[in-house]
C-alpha cells in the first residue's frame, strides 16, 4: 500500500529530528572532549603563583586562599581539574581582594608562555588609628575611605586618632561611617597649621573634635557634609577659633559657641 503525502511528510520530519538530535549530540560530545582536553592539558596548567611582599597581609595567607580557588576548579561544577590558567577568572581575582580587608585592589596577570599567575597587590594606606570602645582598647588602622583594615601596631606614633564611644561592634573591613567620612577628613584639614588636633570622638549621633588648647568642635553626623561646606565661609570671615571654648554646629543653620 503506497504511503500518502501526509505520511511521507511525517516520516521526513521524524528523520530530520533524528538527524538534528544526532548533530547536536555530536557537537556536545565534541565540545566536552575539547574542554576536557584543555582542562587537563599541561599547556595551561599553572606552574607558579607570584605574589609580591605585603605589609599588612601575610603572603602565606594569600597563597592559602589562592590555592583554595585553584584546587576547587571544576568543569560544569562537577569534574575537578588541575590548576588551570583558563579557568581562573577576573571574578576569582576580585574574590581574593574581598578576602583581605587590607587590600585596596588586586590585579591578576596570566602568563601562558611560562604558565604562571602573577598578582599585583595594592594595600590600603594608613590615615589614622581607630579605637572603638567595644574592643576594649584594641585599635585599628583606617584608610581615607574610613575602612578599618588591620590591627594597629603602635598607637603612640600615630597623630590622627579617632575614638568610637557609641558601642558599635566593628570587624576588619567595616567602615567607621557608612557615609560622608570624607567630610571628617575635610574638616580636619581646615585646622592644619592652625590648632593641633588631639583626637576625634564619634558616637551614634555626633562627631566631636578635641584640640590641644581645650577647644571642642561638635558636629552632627547627619550634617557632616553641610558643616564641611560651611567651614571655608567661617574662616573667610575671620571666625577666631583659637579664642573659643567650643563651637557647636549640630543644629545648623544655627551656630552656638562660647
Amino acid at each position: 500500500m503506497p504511503f500518502s503525502s501526509y505520511q511521507i511528510r511525517k516520516i521526513q520530519k521524524k528523520q530530520q529530528k533524528k538527524r538534528l538530535f544526532l548533530f547536536v549530540l555530536l557537537i556536545l560530545i565534541t565540545g566536552i572532549g575539547i574542554i576536557s582536553t584543555v582542562a587537563f592539558s599541561p599547556l595551561f596548567r599553572i606552574q607558579q603563583v607570584i605574589i609580591p611582599e605585603a605589609h599588612f597581609v601575610k603572603i602565606s595567607d594569600i597563597y592559602q586562599k589562592i590555592n583554595q580557588f585553584l584546587n576547587n576548579q571544576k568543569i560544569f561544577h562537577l569534574i575537578s581539574v588541575p590548576p588551570n590558567l583558563l579557568f581562573f577568572s577576573s571574578s576569582d581575582c576580585q574574590l581574593i581582594k574581598q578576602s583581605f580587608a587590607a587590600l585596596e585592589s588586586v590585579n591578576c596577570q596570566k602568563n601562558f608562555l611560562n604558565r604562571f599567575l602573577k598578582f599585583d597587590l595594592k594595600e590600603r594606606e594608613v590615615v589614622g588609628i581607630f579605637c572603638p570602645i567595644s574592643t576594649n582598647e584594641r585599635c585599628f588602622y583606617f584608610d581615607k575611605e574610613g575602612v578599618i583594615f588591620a590591627p594597629a601596631e603602635n598607637k603612640e606614633n600615630q597623630k590622627f586618632l579617632i575614638k568610637e564611644t557609641g558601642g558599635r561592634i566593628y570587624v576588619l573591613g567595616n567602615k567607621i561611617l557608612n557615609e560622608n567620612f570624607s567630610s571628617i577628613l575635610q574638616i580636619r584639614d581646615f585646622f592644619i597649621d592652625k590648632i593641633f588636633l588631639n583626637s576625634i570622638e564619634i558616637n551614634n549621633y555626633d562627631v566631636i573634635y578635641l584640640f590641644d588648647n581645650g577647644f571642642k568642635l561638635l558636629i552632627s553626623i547627619q550634617k557632616l557634609k553641610e558643616s564641611a561646606n560651611l567651614f571655608p565661609k567661617l574662616l573667610e570671615n575671620d571666625f577666631t577659633l583659637k579664642n573659643l571654648q567650643y563651637l557647636d554646629m549640630r543644629f545648623l543653620p544655627k551656630l552656638y559657641y562660647k
